[in-house]
């Protein structure tokens, strides 16, 4: 008689990089620039108007802006000497601090004044967090697929190995 099946070997699953790709890179940071650019000019509709804490959250909006601006695309501000050394620093930083950041920092200027023009800008903000959110837990995702994929191999083994035990017992 033939020996027994061996069960499949496990493939190897490819490990994703710990950086997402360059396309995703490019379009969030090109997202995040046009964001900064509608921050900055929300920032200063708002900053147009008789209240008072109205106005810093104008200003907030306009620095907020700016930071961003200068976080994801440098070339905006090229003429301010702090931007390479604030550029070099996020560039560092993992996703889910830019997440977090994007997501944290505009709910200030929303909470210091409700008007169209303040909502408007820190949301665009914050869409920007929510999409570098997505980055973050988008790589957590596929540990998960895998996981699943590897208990299901380890249940097909389990099964075949029942099997195998149940047929190599002698009937007395």
């Amino acid at each position: 008689m033939s020996a027994p099946e061996v069960p499949p070997q496990t493939q190897q699953l490819s490990r994703q990089p710990d950086n997402p790709g360059k396309c995703t890179t490019y379009s969030i940071r090109a997202l995040a620039a046009v964001g900064g650019i509608i921050c900055i000019i929300t920032g200063c509709l708002t900053f147009i108007t008789i209240s008072p804490m109205c106005i810093v959250a104008g200003i907030y909006l306009i620095l907020l802006g700016l930071l961003v601006e200068m976080l994801e695309a440098p070339i905006c501000c090229q003429y301010f000497t702090l931007t390479d050394k604030i550029n070099k620093w996020g560039s560092n930083l993992p996703a889910w601090v830019k997440a977090l950041m994007y997501f944290v920092l505009p709910i200030f200027a929303m909470v210091m004044c409700q008007g169209l023009s303040t909502i408007i800008g820190a949301l665009v903000i914050i869409a920007v967090g929510i999409l570098y959110g997505v980055v973050f837990i988008g790589k957590k995702g596929d540990g998960v697929r895998a996981a699943q994929a590897h208990r299901r191999f380890d249940n097909v083994e389990l099964e075949e190995e029942a099997e195998e035990h149940r047929f190599s017992k002698t009937k007395p």
